[in-house]
């Protein structure tokens, strides 16, 4: 941070400061490990400070909930009691049908929540009055006590949901909210009080109306947080207290909010009808609201208080604040101080990196700093110095060494060539021979190896042979070129394969003190005729292929290597090769070729290949092979000599 402030222009590029500073990455550490343990910690006592405070919300709004409901159900008790007190006093003037007026003023006059009282009969009950009566005293908007009777026509009262309900259900009952036109000109609830004879069958109706605005005053007084508001909803779920008037009585819970975003408002409606309790969390398109409902004990509605989410976690939205504020601070000043503290304890390490750059130059008496201290860095320092003393004794033997490799791979080198030299490497090797096509390869798996082949022509035969010597490196090479020079003298003088290996064996075993062995396939090749007479000793059986493009193996006896056993009578058999046949002879650098799965190459896919290669010639026959096994082991180390020769009698030209 400070070498940005004092080079603006790394400012550009500050990972790549980053990247090149030890103590601005090990600041960056411990900052980030503080945020993690920082994070984890705040997460915990977030989560369980959410936990109690949304606790908290449920006991806060609950309680007042509880309060507003209790309170509205003593109200709605009182008048439950008050019209039940009035029946007897209903009884006493029933022989006096107008002094009915007084029980009604009664009413409200003795119970300050009743705002209107009517006594209404049976049909005809009261002959004289006609067939309709119901005195009924009500309180007006400006406080004046008026009676008037309900028992006409136009207002057909027996129609009433307050007077054909408790008659149906036999029972006293509370009414659906409602707009009392042509009675109290109100919005009210109307609480009826079965009137029965002696014989328990009912002639009438003793009614106590409720303000719904006197309701309304009681549960908007809900107010446990600055934007909660309540709602109130009748049995159908009719709207009888809500912020918006105009949905009073005119809309339910499940029209109003039809255009919520929040379809489990359906559920809200359903529990609160079903006079269930308890909370549920409502979406209102970007708004999350906790409502809290309760019955109204006694009625079928329901009371609910909405808390928005950002009013109930508002305090500890702001103390989050604090405390992450808090915390950037705090990171910030931790910052500094690791960057300052770790660059000045990290100081001699950018000496010691600035004296391992001039080792790495060559500079191995580059001077180290000085370190009081007794700590690491001592330690460190001490180490360096002895390395320094180390590298210089190394790179002092190294070079001896390297001068010395360098010494043995130009022997390796020329010892290779030697090698080479020793076998034929002119091609076509017998130009006067029309009839012969003839070729060698051979690819050693190391700078020299122990495979040879080797051929001349004498008396109009061709000698030949393949051998693959035990071993490899330099000891096979050497016993390579003896093999090879015994096998050229005894070829000049001896007629017959199995006689030729009979002698190279009792030379090799003469002055075999390393008890190495060599296989071998020797043939001798009369030009004229096409006969062939071979010895295998030990080797691998060659690859005939006919005219016809037929490919075999050559049948051999199994004898043994050279070099095992002194005395041993080599078996020689016979085969003729017609024209246009080819013979393939070579090591098992071809049949035993691994790729990098470790599998062999096969004698299957040497067959499968040869007869793809009759009518081709010697050297393409060979370097077709080699492509073989280079495209089967792919990126896998040769593993052993490969050794090819190719031998086609031709047609006359």
């Amino acid at each position: 941070i400070l070498r940005c402030i004092q080079q603006p222009e790394q400012l550009m590029n500050p990972m790549k400061t980053i990247r090149k500073s030890f103590s601005a990455r090990l600041s960056l550490q411990v900052v980030m490990i503080a945020s993690m343990v920082f994070g984890v910690v705040f997460s915990v006592l977030f989560f369980s400070s959410k936990r109690i405070v949304r606790q908290e919300a449920e006991s806060h709004a609950g309680s007042e909930l509880s309060g507003t409901v209790y309170q509205i159900a003593d109200i709605l008790h009182q008048v439950e009691a008050a019209a039940k007190n009035m029946e007897w006093l209903v009884r006493d003037r029933l022989g006096n049908p107008d002094s009915l007026y007084a029980v009604t003023r009664m009413m409200m006059r003795t119970n300050p929540h009743v705002i209107g009282s009517c006594v209404a009969f049976e049909p005809g009950f009261y002959a004289e009055k006609g067939e309709l009566f119901a005195p009924y005293s009500y309180l007006t908007e400006e406080g004046e006590v008026k009676d008037r009777n309900l028992g006409y026509a136009a207002y057909n009262y027996h129609a009433k949901e307050w007077y054909a309900t408790p008659k149906r259900l036999d029972r006293n009952y509370w009414s659906e909210p409602y707009f009392d036109e042509g009675g109290g000109d109100r919005v009210m609830s109307t609480y009826s009080h079965v009137l029965r004879n002696g014989e328990g069958k009912m002639f009438g109706i003793l009614t106590a109306d409720i303000s719904l605005d006197h309701l309304s005053g009681l549960v908007n007084g809900i107010k446990p947080y600055p934007g909660s508001y309540t709602l109130m909803i009748s049995r159908l779920g009719n709207y009888l207290v809500h912020p918006k008037p105009e949905r009073i009585l005119h809309e339910t819970i499940y029209t109003a909010t039809s255009d919520m975003t929040d379809r489990s408002v359906t559920i809200l409606g359903d529990a609160m009808i079903r006079g269930e309790e308890g909370m549920h969390e409502l979406q209102n398109d970007d708004t999350l609201s906790y409502v809290f409902y309760k019955p109204v004990e006694g009625t079928e509605w329901s009371v609910a208080v909405v808390c928005p989410y950002r009013d109930v976690f508002a305090p500890l939205d702001r103390l989050t604040l604090v405390v992450v504020s808090v915390f950037l601070l705090g990171l910030l000043a931790l910052l500094f101080f690791c960057v300052w503290r770790i660059r000045r304890t990290s100081h001699p390490l950018k000496l010691f990196s600035e004296a391992a750059s001039r080792v790495a130059k060559g500079d191995l008496a580059a001077p180290l700093p000085e370190i009081r201290t007794k700590d690491e860095l001592a330690q460190f320092r001490d180490s360096f110095a002895y390395m320094q003393r180390s590298l210089d004794d190394y790179i002092h033997r190294l070079t001896e060494t390297t001068r010395a490799k360098e010494r043995i791979e130009s022997e390796l080198n020329i010892a290779r060539k030697l090698q080479m030299s020793l076998l034929p490497n002119i091609f076509p090797p017998f130009p006067e021979w029309k009839t012969l096509d003839l070729y060698a390869s051979l690819s050693p798996a190391k700078e020299v190896g122990g495979d040879l082949y080797d051929f001349f022509i004498r008396d109009g035969k061709l000698f030949f042979t393949v051998g693959d010597v035990s071993g490899k490196g330099i000891p096979a090479s050497l016993f390579m070129a003896v093999t090879r020079s015994l096998f050229r003298i005894m070829a000049g003088t001896c007629d017959t394969p199995s006689e030729i290996a009979a002698k190279l064996n009792h030379a090799v075993m003469e002055q075999n003190d390393a008890n190495m062995f060599v296989t071998m396939f020797i043939g001798a090749l009369e030009l004229d005729s096409g006969r062939l007479s071979y010895c295998s000793v030990g080797h691998n059986p060659p690859l005939l292929v006919e005219p016809d493009k037929q490919s075999s193996f050559v049948d051999t006896v199994p004898n043994i290597p050279i070099g095992v056993c002194d005395g041993f009578e080599f078996t020689e058999q016979c085969v003729m090769l017609p024209k246009e046949s080819t013979l393939l002879i070579y090591t098992d650098g071809l049949n035993e070729a691994e790729n990098s799965n470790c599998e062999l190459l096969g004698n299957e896919r040497m067959l499968g290949e040869m007869s793809h290669l009759g009518n081709l010639s010697a050297r393409s026959v060979v370097e077709r092979m080699i492509q073989l096994v280079t495209g089967f082991a792919g990126e896998a180390e040769q593993s052993d000599d490969l050794t090819l020769l190719c031998v086609r009698l031709t047609a006359d030209n």
